[in-house]
């Protein structure tokens, strides 16, 4: 086993991601990333040197910053399974669930179809999900998630090409490549909730209903997330309370004066 290099302090300037060839799934990451930060669990595997292409089954972590390429996607339900979108930073569950159920109940208002488009049918994968999903949330729920205000909104990832120098077209992500491609979290967005799969583990997840409060305490231990047993996502001590706008007061009948 070859002794890895480690980089050098700093972050490097962000470079087009390339696809290779024969690899449809296949990027070739130019830059040396920065010193490694500790993962929520730990990684399955030693993290190679660069540059490195990261085939469908390469399942190693890139960093950017102090995100961490804890890679996943973003699914919709089929006849058969699921088919969605590739999202490369942050698929651990506290970190998507609160923005998928704060997204579904403030944003789309319960729109379901709204919500899939919006993430599964663009141009482009996702780098990341972001606060963006959480507009018109109450600001306790925003505070709640980004209590130091420094979570931005979701971006795309838009900065790769194929060797031709083309916009490379979004990884399809569907029941029979998932494992394949060496990620580790899926979300399937069902109409009675969010499937929530560990493919470390499972092929299949538990289902977190839609009216899961989104400040819930959620487990990030993928072997917790079996399919036969609850989601492992205690309630907050206080649960959220949804309450309508109070409407304002009739103003006071004039008297009538008669003469």
């Amino acid at each position: 086993m070859t002794s890895r290099q480690e980089p050098e302090a700093g972050r490097p300037q962000e470079r087009p991601l390339a696809r290779l060839p024969g690899h449809h799934n296949a990027l070739c990451v130019t830059p040396h990333p920065p010193p490694r930060q500790p993962a929520p669990w730990p990684s399955p595997s030693p993290w190679p040197p660069c540059p490195q292409p990261l085939s469908p089954a390469h399942p190693d972590h890139l960093h950017e910053g102090n995100a961490i390429s804890t890679r996943s996607f973003i699914a919709r339900p089929t006849g058969t399974g699921y088919e969605g979108i590739y999202c490369h930073y942050d698929g651990y569950p506290d970190h998507q669930l609160p923005l998928l159920l704060g997204a579904a109940r403030y944003r789309f208002g319960g729109d379901l179809d709204a919500l899939r488009r919006h993430l599964i049918d663009g141009p482009h994968d996702w780098k990341n999900l972001g606060m963006d999903l959480l507009d018109r949330a109450p600001d306790n729920v925003r505070e709640n998630l980004d209590p130091h205000g420094d979570r931005g909104p979701s971006a795309p990832f838009d900065n790769v090409f194929n060797m031709d120098g083309t916009p490379a077209k979004p990884m399809p992500v569907t029941d029979a490549n998932a494992d394949a491609m060496g990620l580790e979290w899926g979300y399937v967005l069902h109409d009675h909730g969010i499937e929530v799969i560990a493919l470390t583990w499972y092929d299949i997840g538990p289902i977190v209903p839609w009216d899961t409060d989104p400040l819930s305490r959620i487990s990030g231990t993928p072997s917790l997330w079996e399919s036969n047993r609850p989601a492992p996502i205690q309630a907050p001590a206080t649960p959220l309370k949804i309450t309508k706008p109070v409407a304002p007061a009739p103003a006071p009948a004039r008297s009538r004066i008669t003469r």
